[in-house]
């Protein structure tokens, strides 16, 4: 399914709904359980993980983090750009974002054709690589659009001590918590609580209950699937919730 346009009147109702980025009156197009918020709670600078608009490739530096931006693939024909670092590419951002800012993050490319092609843009919350403690927050919230003729199904994770290898507790690693949710080609905000995040069913070692969000490693936005275009932007990423 290629990326959804929205009618010119939509787009601009949208546009002033996203204008206060702590508010949470609206709607998104995620789960039921990703819509069952809490009151609105005024957000604090500290809670942001990356803007964008110093145009690096590290999270801003606050509370601990200081983590870098990243790109991964399968390793099977997929092409994500930019390119991955194990490849020897190091991500850049990319010029226009989100209510007129100067930079956002972007990927793009075509998964391969392998059923279970994936590439994904991550946000690393420390480095070198630890666990961070966003037990204070409630959730994620950023803001996301795709290019015209990508696909509008994203995966949004959230690795943690359960699911990374780097936590040293899995036996099946990768099945991260998170949430699905659909983009169009206007910039839209989404909020995603915690507790709404789901590994994905039939595999995985251990299965917790839940996201252990005192220790977490990094947000990452995937797309999964054979031989799907994809062109993807993500934008003022910050915990929402904040204390």
């Amino acid at each position: 399914m290629g990326c959804r346009r929205l009618h010119p009147a939509v787009a601009g109702a949208l546009s002033l709904a996203f204008a206060t980025a702590c508010d949470t009156s609206f709607s998104n197009p995620v789960s039921a359980a990703a819509r069952a918020e809490t009151e609105p709670v005024p957000c604090v600078r500290e809670a942001v993980i990356d803007d964008g608009e110093d145009g690096d490739h590290q999270v801003l530096r606050h509370d601990g983090r200081g983590g870098y931006l990243y790109t991964y693939a399968d390793g099977r024909g997929t092409l994500v750009t930019p390119l991955p670092g194990a490849e020897g590419g190091r991500f850049a951002m990319t010029v226009g974002g989100a209510n007129g800012s100067l930079y956002s993050a972007r990927m793009y490319g075509v998964t391969g054709d392998d059923p279970v092609a994936f590439a994904g843009l991550g946000f690393g919350l420390v480095d070198p690589a630890a666990a961070f403690d966003a037990s204070g927050y409630e959730g994620i919230a950023f803001f996301a659009r795709c290019g015209p003729d990508s696909t509008n199904t994203l995966r949004v994770n959230v690795p943690d001590e359960s699911t990374s290898p780097t936590g040293r507790i899995c036996t099946e690693c990768f099945n991260d918590f998170g949430v699905t949710i659909e983009l169009t080609e206007q910039w839209q905000e989404y909020r995603l609580p915690f507790s709404a995040m789901e590994q994905l069913p039939g595999w995985g070692s251990p299965r917790p209950e839940g996201l252990t969000s005192s220790q977490v490693y990094s947000v990452q936005f995937q797309i999964s699937g054979s031989e799907r275009r994809f062109d993807v932007w993500i934008d003022d990423l910050t915990f929402m919730g904040c204390p």
